[in-house]
Order: C-alpha cells, then sequence, then structure tokens
C-alpha cells in the first residue's frame, strides 16, 4: 500500500505500552522469511528501507532484544537500509540498541512538528 493512501495520523498520544524490541524483531522475521521463500535472489537494484519511529523505551518486549539485535544483522548483510528516528529519544543511541547502523538515525523533538521531520526525511529515501 502506498504511504500517501494511509493519511495522517492524528491525535497521537503515547501510552507508555511499547513493544519495541518485539515489534522490530517480528517485521525483520517476517521479512527475511518472505526472502528466503523467493525462488531467485533479489535484483541488485531491490532496495528495502525500514524507519523505527520511537518516542521512548521498550516496556513490553520479552526476550526478542537479542532476536531483533540479531535478525538486524542478517538484514544489514542483505543490504537493507534501517533507520531510527527519535521522538526526543536519542535516536543514534536506540538505532545501537537495535543492531541498526547509529549513522541512519535522526532525533527530532517530541512534537508534531519533530514527527513531521521525521516522517518528512523518511519518505525522502
Amino acid at each position: 500500500m502506498p504511504v500517501s493512501v494511509v493519511g495522517d495520523i492524528t491525535g497521537y498520544k503515547a501510552a507508555g505500552m511499547t513493544r519495541l524490541f518485539g515489534s522490530v524483531y517480528d517485521t525483520l522475521d517476517f521479512l527475511l522469511s518472505q526472502v528466503r521463500l523467493l525462488p531467485q535472489p533479489l535484483d541488485d537494484d531491490f532496495r528495502l528501507i525500514i524507519g523505527v519511529f520511537s518516542d521512548g523505551s521498550d516496556t513490553c518486549s520479552r526476550e526478542q532484544h537479542r532476536k531483533a539485535f540479531e535478525y538486524a544483522g542478517h538484514a544489514r548483510e542483505l543490504g537493507w537500509e534501517m533507520q531510527t528516528y527519535g521522538l526526543g529519544i536519542d535516536a543514534a543511541s536506540l538505532a545501537r540498541l537495535l543492531g541498526f547502523d547509529p549513522s541512519a538515525s535522526l532525533t527530532v523533538a517530541a512534537t508534531d512538528e519533530g514527527m513531521a521531520d521525521a516522517s518528512t526525511t523518511f519518505l525522502a529515501h
């Protein structure tokens, strides 16, 4: 589904139930499993970009931190781009926790404008 179809997210409020590592692990696990099912390797011009947007710490994942970190390594080996966007938190530190490249991170203010900046940067890739 094209991102443009989704539209703006309004009225977002953090609720303190962040399953960050588990969500990253589940996403990478699914994508890596789909790649393994392909009858041939991906074309050299194939590009996959994963963006993680977070405004805080993981509060709900169980045992998935190590798995997310490991799967991020597999994804990097495939040349996938993994970016982190910290909304009022240090995005480079988040990238290191996830096994992502800290140079592909952006820290913005935890405001509507900050979220807009992070989203615009992600969509520009």
